[in-house]
């Protein structure tokens, strides 16, 4: 009789199939009990795309301009379906369709990040397990598309751990996927750098060839933040990539917050300084921008923080 990996490995098709339909099941289920809410930003960002071919206005209260609050490439797939199906609601159940599906093959991936990690695939059949019992829909936000695009990242940049001879294109094609990546969501290049300088570090390749290998992936991701950013020094008048921590350290730090955002809510506290809720907020940040808006809150949050340590760190530690 074979060893475990080897079983594994010769049913892999099944297991795979298993744990798509799983999950599959499970996202269709939970969704008939409880539908996942649409959220409210990247939505807005879509009808601005889809009805005016303009990447602005994501608060709800005002019209705001040009923005660069959240990144451009899940807005633009929202936008996608809302241009095609003409009808939100539609659009919605394309959405949440869209998650269920990346959360599926995020199940069928994980026991392949597993091989490339252990040798065996045992740990990241164990790992889907716990992903069907975890996973939301979360059609408002990028999440389902940004946990994905991580996974297929290191699957597609892992090869340089055996690679004999320096192969360009699989470089380029990371480098895109990790391009792609950044415009879902900036904070992952908090992942993917790391995790080129995994590669580098337990590389097998030449060295010089997997500094080549690497470097490329750096370049063509480099390409994407940069053209994004430029984008934002022209409509917003500075070299950002987002411009929404300000805001959400403010509406998360003060002397009405809480560490749950559903209870700021219910409480008005969230509506009481946040522009997406706030007339008064939305209307200052229009008139001083949006790069001055979020400097500004960041320096007010620091100041509170300051002088409230005690509730900053009950906040915190909740």
């Amino acid at each position: 009789m074979g060893s475990t990996p080897h079983r594994v490995g010769k049913y892999q098709i099944r297991v795979s199939l298993a744990l798509f339909v799983a999950a599959c099941v499970v996202g269709v289920s939970s969704q008939v009990i409880l539908p996942a809410r649409a959220g409210a930003e990247m939505w807005d960002l879509a009808r601005s795309i889809a009805y005016r071919g303009t990447f602005a206005d994501p608060f709800m209260v005002l019209a705001t301009g040009p923005t660069a609050v959240n990144p451009p490439l899940y807005p633009l797939i929202l936008a996608g379906f809302v241009k095609v199906l003409q009808k939100m609601s539609l659009a919605y159940y394309m959405a949440v369709l869209g998650c269920i599906l990346v959360n599926a093959v995020t199940a069928t991936l994980l026991p392949r990040v597993a091989l490339v990690f252990f040798g065996d695939a045992i740990p990241g059949i164990a790992a889907s397990i716990l992903w069907l019992a975890t996973m939301q829909t979360i059609p408002g936000w990028d999440t389902n598309y940004t946990v994905l695009g991580l996974i297929v990242f290191c699957l597609v940049t892992a090869p340089v751990l055996r690679m004999e001879r320096f192969v360009g294109w699989r470089a380029c094609v990371g480098g895109v996927v990790g391009g792609c990546l950044f415009l879902l969501n900036p904070s992952t290049m908090l992942v993917t750098f790391p995790w080129i300088g995994y590669l580098l570090w337990r590389t097998r390749a030449r060295l010089r060839s997997a500094f080549i290998y690497c470097g490329i992936i750096v370049f063509m991701t480099s390409l994407f933040v940069m053209g994004w950013g430029a984008r934002n020094y022209v409509e917003l008048g500075g070299f950002v990539t987002r411009t929404n921590l300000g805001f959400t350290l403010y509406a998360s730090n003060n002397n009405c917050a809480e560490p749950s955002l559903i209870k700021e809510e219910l409480s008005g506290c969230y509506g009481a300084s946040h522009p997406n809720e706030n007339l008064r907020e939305a209307q200052f940040l229009q008139r001083i921008g949006e790069i001055q808006y979020d400097h500004l809150r960041v320096a007010d949050t620091r100041t509170w923080m300051k002088a409230n340590p005690a509730k900053f760190l009950q906040l915190t530690g909740a």
